[in-house]
């Protein structure tokens, strides 16, 4: 089922001609009208959730690039790694958390997902028996893609948002946007 939002300001310049096509039976059941506020709660909880799954993966392929590590020096780079991206990642989903406005239940199912993340593929990566440098080094590259593909698809989002933002501050200045 697909969802149009549109924003109320376009809902009073249609709604005689939406009473009409509710009258004679035309009218579309897919097209929900919410407030701008609404519409940018939805917004941050999509990138919340696209956020969510992105790091735990993330989080999840660094825990076990740690795991297969079996030399101390290794190990104690990553786990520096490890701590300054857990806080910055950390930081990030608490942001979007509390933008999103969910329920207490629900933030707090995020948190225990993005914390169980790197400790559940740590021992992934320490039951692997054999691992090998070609190994630790794919899980790096494909750790680090991922963590980039989420930073620009969020750059993306918030950027697109406000490039619209400001058509509509121009429309409503009587100018016109190309």
């Amino acid at each position: 089922l697909a969802v149009n939002v549109k924003n109320s300001s376009d809902v009073n310049k249609k709604k005689s001609d939406d009473d009409e096509k509710a009258i004679d039976g035309d009218s579309n059941d897919d097209e929900v009208e919410v407030s701008p506020e609404d519409h940018d709660r939805l917004a941050h909880r999509i990138q919340l959730n696209q956020i969510i799954a992105g790091v735990a993966v993330h989080s999840f392929i660094l825990g076990i690039t740690l795991g297969i590590a079996r030399e101390q020096s290794t190990s104690r780079v990553l786990m520096l790694v490890l701590m300054l991206d857990c806080m910055f990642d950390g930081l990030a989903v608490g942001n979007l958390i509390m933008a999103a406005e969910i329920s207490f239940l629900i933030s707090s199912i995020y948190v225990l997902v993005f914390a169980l993340m790197v400790p559940i593929g740590i021992a992934v990566g320490m039951s692997i028996e054999n691992p090998d440098l070609r190994a630790q080094g794919v899980m790096s590259a494909v750790s680090a893609g991922l963590l980039v593909h989420m930073a620009f698809e969020l750059f993306h989002q918030v950027f697109e948002h406000h490039h619209h933002a400001h058509q509509e501050d121009n429309n409503d200045d009587g100018k016109t946007t190309e």
